[in-house]
C-alpha cells in the first residue's frame, strides 16, 4: 500500500498544528486540573488513522520537565506502527519499528510537526508493503 499517495502527513499536520499556534503553556496556568488541550482521530486510509492527545497539566509528570502529557500514535491494520507519548515514570519518548528511543519535547506544536514529519518518512520507506 503506498500510503503518500493516500494523504499527505504534512497538510494534516497543518491542520493540527493550527490549534496551538497561539496557545502558549502560560494560557493555561491557572488551571488546577488537567485540562484536554487536543483530541482527534484521524482516517488516513481504509487501513490507517493517526490518534492524538494532548492533556496540559498542573505540574510535570514523573519523567518529564514539561506540564503536558501526551500520546500519538499512527496504526496500520490494527498494529501501531509509531507512537510518541511521555509514559509516568519513563518520560518523552517514542516508539518506532519496535524499538523506544529519548524524544526530546519542546512544545505542542513542535511534538505535532515531529509526529506527522515521522509518519511521512514511515510512510516513504514502506510504501510497497
Amino acid at each position: 500500500m503506498v500510503m503518500s499517495r493516500v494523504f499527505n502527513p504534512m497538510s494534516l499536520r497543518k491542520i493540527c498544528v493550527g490549534v496551538f499556534a497561539n496557545n502558549q503553556a502560560g494560557d493555561y496556568a491557572s488551571s488546577t486540573k488537567a485540562e484536554k488541550l487536543f483530541q482527534r482521530r484521524v482516517i488516513l486510509s481504509e487501513t490507517a488513522f493517526a490518534e492524538i492527545v494532548i492533556w496540559h497539566v498542573p505540574a510535570p509528570i514523573s519523567g518529564s520537565i514539561h506540564a503536558y502529557k501526551y500520546r500519538l500514535a499512527y496504526v496500520i491494520r490494527g498494529e501501531c506502527v509509531l507512537r510518541y507519548d511521555n509514559e509516568a515514570g519513563k518520560g518523552d519518548h517514542r516508539h518506532i519499528n519496535g524499538r523506544e528511543e529519548a524524544y526530546r519535547f519542546s512544545s505542542p506544536r513542535q511534538l505535532m510537526t515531529d509526529f506527522f514529519e515521522e509518519i511521512r518518512r514511515w510512510s516513504d520507506e514502506h510504501a510497497d508493503d
